[in-house]
């Protein structure tokens, strides 16, 4: 019996666990509004998808994603008002949306 404990502690102790390889999938949304009509056009872009190491634990993998949402969407933001240089367009709406998988 000590022998099955022991072997048990053995693997429990020295393999490593099965860890999760994290995907962050990026989707950024654009919304134009158009003033005369009032219709909105939806467009939909699959903008990036990142692969995080096996090393990574979960709230790692949902921080550096929610950093990639950040930056993402600040790419985005420089875009549209030419880095600051001019006030955005307010019939046109880009947002970003990471989602870990």
């Amino acid at each position: 019996m000590k022998k099955i404990i022991l072997l048990f502690l053995f693997i429990v102790t020295f393999f490593p666990s099965c860890k999760k390889a994290y995907t962050c999938d990026c989707t950024v949304t654009e919304k134009i509004t158009d003033d005369s009509t009032g219709v909105v056009e939806t467009f939909v872009y699959k903008n990036n998808t990142s692969v995080y190491s096996e090393k990574m634990t979960e709230a790692q993998a949902l921080s550096a994603c929610d950093h990639e949402e950040i930056g993402i969407q600040s790419n985005f933001d420089a875009l549209m008002t030419d880095n600051g240089k001019n006030t955005p367009d307010p019939n046109v709406v880009v947002t970003t949306d990471c989602k870990i998988k």
